[in-house]
């Protein structure tokens, strides 16, 4: 067996994990910090409806640490919006009674890259 074996040279540089790989890692990051932090509710004013964040450990809303992830909501059947950092409201806009759900939709982006 000792004969048969060959020597396999050790790499000259260390591993370095590719940009896609490391983005696609902060925004599961960012997606497990906005679930941790998550204590909204809905509320419904006439045919607005709106997000309210209420949390004593997060008061500035449920937003990811990293700046520059883009925390998004929106209602079930509806647009998509940014919700703006150390904002606890959100309106969402208008919403028909027959689509008016207690889900909403989350998404955490940078750049072209996202996770909903």
């Amino acid at each position: 067996m000792l004969d048969s074996a060959r020597i396999v040279g050790a790499p000259d540089t260390e591993y370095q994990p590719d940009a896609a790989a490391l983005e696609e890692e902060a925004l599961e990051r960012a997606r497990a910090q906005v679930a941790a932090r998550w204590a909204s509710t809905l509320s419904i004013d006439g045919d607005e409806i709106r997000l309210v964040h209420g949390s004593d450990l997060y008061p500035d809303g449920p937003h990811p640490e990293e700046a520059d992830i883009v925390l998004e909501v929106g209602a079930l059947h509806g647009e998509l919006k940014a919700w703006p950092r150390r904002q606890t409201t959100v309106p969402l806009g208008p919403t028909l009674p027959a689509e008016r759900s207690e889900f909403v939709r989350l998404r955490v982006s940078r750049s072209e890259k996202g996770l909903s």
